[in-house]
């Protein structure tokens, strides 16, 4: 008596996790320690203008900040320009 392969159930295969390449593991750690950076940077550029501006007001300074509204056309040449750039 033959049993055919077909009668057989074969056992459901194991779950596997993701399988990444090792390169791409080194670019994505590579974006997200360039993003990290940039963030701790920027970070550290506020935290240094918030000491400057409390050294300038102790001294008894003033601090005024420039705002520049840019919605406006900018240059004359009106739709040229904004198309071209």
């Amino acid at each position: 008596m033959k049993t055919s392969s077909s009668n057989k159930q074969l056992p459901k295969p194991k779950r596997r996790w993701f399988r990444f390449r090792l390169r791409t593991l080194l670019v994505i750690i590579t974006l997200v320690s360039g993003a990290l950076g940039w963030i701790g940077w920027d970070l550290d550029q506020r935290r240094s203008e918030k000491v400057t501006i409390a050294w300038f007001k102790k001294m008894r300074g003033r601090v005024a900040f420039e705002t520049r509204i840019t919605s406006g056309p900018k240059k004359a040449g009106g739709k040229k320009r904004q198309i071209i750039g």
